[in-house]
């Protein structure tokens, strides 16, 4: 069988187990948009905040988000990113300390929560 016939013979098996309409939901979803000057909350930017842990200000972390949403953002993300740069021992010698308690700072935490 030729590559051309063989090609021609698959389109025709995958086309034939696609739904009539052929619609595609991510590009013909009805949704608010809005307008160009002001966008709709389903159409703005999204932020992925990461924090190292809970042991960060909490009054810096809500300036940045009130920062976020200032210039137009519909929503965050707020992440843990923990251990970053390395395992607990990163730093032990060279006067950097080990990680926060994660006891008192982990997820999950009254202080995480806070």
């Amino acid at each position: 069988m030729s590559n051309s016939l063989l090609a021609f013979s698959l389109y025709d098996t995958f086309t034939a187990a696609l739904p009539q309409d052929h619609t595609d939901p991510s590009t013909s979803a009805v949704v608010d948009k809005g307008s160009f000057s002001d966008p709709s909350v389903n159409v703005r930017p999204k932020f992925r905040y990461w924090i190292p842990d809970a042991s960060v200000d909490p009054q810096v972390v809500a300036s940045d988000v009130r920062a976020a949403g200032g210039v137009g953002a519909a929503g965050l993300e707020l992440l843990g990113y923990y251990l970053y740069g390395g395992p607990p021992s990163n730093g032990a010698g060279r006067g950097l300390g080990a990680p926060v308690d994660w006891a008192t700072y982990g997820f999950g935490t009254p202080a995480w929560r806070e």
